[in-house]
């Protein structure tokens, strides 16, 4: 028996605007009465499914594969509020099927509807904090101008630059080697922008008190700027720079998360709480957004595990998810671009640590903790997220003005991190390296040629390691055994731990790394960066990561050590009488 129904197949995100087909089913029928109630619902003609809004407006961004862009801002999938908005021209029926986003900008200017804030359930963290949801579009999109095919000369790069908040003035005191390869850092064509930021907090509404999402900005409900993308479409002209998504990211969503963190601070102070720490976390390569929530919660979570007896401990979490794979499949052909991808995301995370990461760390929250002395910050980040974290670090000195960013951070923790041993400063790692015209991935470059040196910064680094882990073992990154073996001559630079000493083939114990941690006295030891021996705790494969145990670090004794940490580098301090501030 073959049953037709008429119907839009599928009504799917990546067919927008795709003609009413045809579908069949053949049934082998065993009763007569399965054959009547077949027979009744393939005469059934429901029209297809209205598109959401947010359809639409990623495909205006450009981030509308399902397979792959959608699991950067999995979050804001059930927060749209079509069925509570209805402009004139929304829906499949104007417009030859698409939103015309310049008629929705002017509909709710004229304030002909009032949209309610939408909640987010469903993902999230478990904690008050933030997810910070990064994401990348064609440059031209965006409103940034140049290329990757652009020439390196002072006018290119002094634009490059200033679009991307960057001292334009670097091209005056650094060398052109370095100048040109920042340039290269920020000049491909898809570059990351900030999408969307969520605030959870607590929430005491109703029966059971609970932690509910809400959104401070999303690019996707910005009409005006999908707006401006569709006319610079239509015209074949490319998005300004001042009407961009990017720009407007930098002017109206940082600043938007910088006023919620103060105010969050604040009425912690009011009420006599305050806020003790600020945590900031990034995860790695191949981490889609629902991954990296978990990842944050498991992490943060853990270590307030082994921190609930402090009564001074009071934190906020700042979660960051970016586009960190070119595809999610599960086929042997998956699996060869994810590893072709390997070079291009190690440079996407230095674009975010120079960016974005930077912007949020050595602007927004060095100057909240200007006038919040008393706040603790740490940054930690795994695998190329720990790229992120140093790279965010030593690019304090990129900004234009940079102001006492270099003492913003008080800690940096590096859990298997995915990069070389060459970012601890000139001489460290060969210097073929750096000039070496295949760049490898441990390949640095500015800022770190030009940047170099631990002492200049007041955060203590501290870098977990494990000769289990081979993702990094392999690429003699310092998450595994390669790197940390050409380390042991730099004890100006390089500090082991547990006990200042590593043989090779001898596994500590977890609780020896934890106490060797609570014996250290920073006081009496010149600042280098703390190399981490975790073998005896990052020893075992993970479901559905590669890597040998490159992502065993998910437990409780991640967090004891993650908290081992905090106490001595960055434990919490009162603020003075009066207030926080």
């Amino acid at each position: 028996m073959t049953i037709c129904h008429p119907m839009t197949f599928p009504p799917a995100r990546r067919y927008i605007g795709s003609k009413k087909r045809t579908w069949c089913i053949s049934v082998a029928c065993s009763s007569s009465a399965l054959m009547f109630i077949l027979a009744i619902a393939g005469c059934a003609n429901a029209p297809p499914p209205d598109i959401k809004r947010l359809r639409y407006a990623e495909e205006v961004v450009g981030t509308n594969r399902e397979e792959l862009q959608w699991n950067f801002h999995s979050i804001l999938e059930y927060t749209s509020s079509d069925n509570d908005f209805a402009p004139p021209n929304i829906g499949s029926g104007t417009n030859n099927g698409k939103t015309d986003f310049c008629t929705i900008a002017k509909y709710i200017q004229n304030a002909v509807t009032d949209e309610k804030p939408v909640e987010i359930r469903g993902l999230g963290l478990q904690f008050p904090g933030y997810l910070i949801g990064i994401e990348k579009a064609q440059r031209e999109i965006l409103g940034l101008s140049e290329g990757a095919f652009s020439e390196c000369n002072d006018t290119v790069a002094n634009t490059i630059f200033r679009q991307s908040f960057l001292n334009p003035f670097l091209l005056e005191t650094q060398t052109e080697e370095s100048v040109c390869f920042m340039k290269r850092r920020l000049d491909d064509g898809l570059r990351t922008f900030l999408s969307h930021i969520v605030a959870f907090r607590s929430n005491t509404r109703g029966a059971l008190p609970r932690v509910t999402g809400s959104l401070l900005y999303n690019v996707y409900t910005q009409s005006d700027l999908l707006c401006n993308v569709q006319e610079a479409k239509t015209s074949g002209r490319p998005v300004t720079y001042e009407k961009g998504i990017f720009r407007n990211g930098h002017e109206g969503g940082l600043q938007t998360l910088k006023a919620s963190l103060k105010n969050d601070l604040e009425n912690g102070k009011n009420l006599g709480t305050p806020y003790s720490h600020i945590f900031v976390y990034v995860m790695g390569w191949n981490t889609a957004q629902a991954e990296s929530i978990e990842n944050f919660n498991n992490l943060f979570g853990y270590m307030l595990d082994a921190a609930e007896k402090d009564n001074s401990f009071k934190p906020l979490i700042l979660g960051i998810s970016w586009p960190s794979a070119w595809s999610f499949g599960t086929s042997p052909w998956d699996d060869f671009i994810r590893g072709v991808s390997l070079w291009n995301k190690k440079n996407d995370a230095d674009e975010l640590g120079a960016t974005w990461s930077n912007y949020l760390l050595n602007d927004v929250i060095a100057n909240i903790k200007l006038e919040y002395p008393s706040l603790r910050v740490v940054l930690i980040g795994h695998s190329f997220g720990a790229r992120v974290a140093t790279r965010t670090l030593y690019s304090c000195n990129l900004l234009p003005q940079p102001k006492s960013c270099s003492n913003t951070i008080d800690l940096v923790i590096g859990l298997q991190s995915a990069f070389g041993r060459s970012r601890f400063g000139n001489g460290v790692a060969p210097t073929w390296q750096e000039s070496f015209p295949f760049l490898p991935l441990h390949h640095e470059g500015m800022p770190f040629t030009d940047f170099s040196g631990i002492g200049q910064f007041s955060a203590q680094q501290a870098y977990l390691w494990s000769r289990y882990d081979s993702a990094t073992s392999l690429t003699a990154m310092m998450g595994g055994a390669n790197a940390i073996e050409h380390t042991l001559d730099r004890s100006d630079v390089f500090t082991h731990l547990p006990d200042n000493k590593y043989v090779p083939g001898e596994i500590p114990h977890s609780d020896d790394l934890i106490k060797s941690v609570q014996n250290f006295n920073p006081e009496t030891s010149k600042k280098t960066a703390l190399l981490m021996d975790g073998s005896g705790i990052v020893r075992h494969d993970t479901p559905y990561h590669g890597g040998g145990s490159h992502s065993d670090i998910y437990t409780r004794e991640i967090g004891r050590l993650t908290w081992e940490l905090v106490k001595k580098f960055a434990p919490a301090r009162l603020p003075k009488e009066g207030g926080a501030k």
